[in-house]
């Protein structure tokens, strides 16, 4: 009994240790590009005639940056966003309020894309699941697409495609492009094991 117990005490005491020198570990940058790295997936030569731009998040400017540039490089031809009606920010150079669509298409003007060249996505309620919500408007909106490039952050990446490619017909070819690298992301320091539950979910109920 006492052997028993005092097995038991080690088996706890090592999983106590590895439990505290993962969470040393996670506070780091680099060590947390590792865990995250079977998340992600990353297609850097994406060419299709749109671009949907996953929105919300800390990151949600440095997705918008990524489809600029991507316009600019001539691989895709406009950029989708969704209409988000929510209160943004003051806008002190027009002298009024924007709600989150207009913050993100003044910014992609400031990035030199053209108001005529940005579509908007209607939300529809259609899932308790941001990500998949997105999908599926956007496979409403574009249902005759052949190609889709979707931008979101680096470790969203994996479970954002598959979304969209659960989301969209199956004749369109879905390409799925990190906004930046793992290691540069705005949001590196999210939970990492959420994301893992995330993706886990996304695979049983998209």
């Amino acid at each position: 009994m006492r052997q028993a117990t005092s097995r038991y005490l080690r088996k706890t005491i090592f999983i106590l240790i590895c439990a505290l020198l993962l969470c040393f570990l996670s506070s780091f940058r680099q060590p947390r590009t590792w865990f995250a790295h079977p998340l992600y997936m990353h297609e850097p030569s994406a060419k299709a005639p749109v671009a949907y731009v996953m929105s919300g998040g800390p990151a949600s400017f440095e997705r918008l940056l990524a489809a600029s540039d991507l316009y600019h490089s001539k691989q895709i031809l406009k950029v989708a966003i969704l209409e988000e009606t929510q209160h943004s920010t003051y806008n002190y150079a027009k002298h009024q309020s924007e709600n989150r669509t207009e913050r993100c298409i003044a910014y992609l003007e400031m990035r030199g894309v053209p108001r005529e060249k940005i579509m908007i996505v209607p939300e529809f309620p259609l899932s308790r699941f941001g990500s998949l919500r997105e999908a599926r408007c956007v496979a409403r909106q574009l249902p005759n697409e052949e190609s889709l490039v979707v931008i979101t952050s680096a470790a969203h990446t994996r479970r954002t495609y598959l979304a969209f490619k659960r989301s969209m017909p199956q004749n369109t070819h879905v390409m799925v492009h990190a906004a930046s690298s793992l290691l540069d992301s705005d949001e590196i320091f999210s939970p990492i094991w959420l994301e893992y539950a995330k993706l886990l979910t996304y695979f049983l109920i998209a």
